[in-house]
């Protein structure tokens, strides 16, 4: 394996971390550890879509600021609306409720 991947597989495991972390997505619930455990990229992203469908752009922020990976976050946030309407209307949700993080 080499250092990029490493790095990011380093990265996806402190990403999931937060997850877990009760309080530190404000009033959102968790993702419980059991539920993290051995999952890659992908399986994480259909977890948060799950637990967060109106919010996961805000909740991918706040946990890529936390494990501060800024250039993301300013990608994300330059494309986050758009992915947001995209995540919505997969999910036929037809209207945007405040997210508390």
């Amino acid at each position: 394996m080499g250092p990029r991947r490493k790095n990011a597989d380093e990265h996806l495991k402190m990403f999931q971390w937060y997850l877990q972390i009760p309080n530190i997505l404000e009033d959102l619930p968790t993702i419980p550890q059991f539920r993290l455990d051995q999952v890659d990229r992908t399986t994480t992203v259909d977890l948060m879509v799950q637990t967060y469908p109106r919010c996961v752009v805000a909740v991918t922020s706040k946990i890529l600021e936390k494990i501060n990976m800024n250039d993301l976050v300013q990608r994300l946030e330059s494309k986050g609306r758009s992915i947001q309407y995209f995540i919505l209307g997969l999910l036929s949700i037809n209207r945007l409720t405040l997210c508390p993080v």
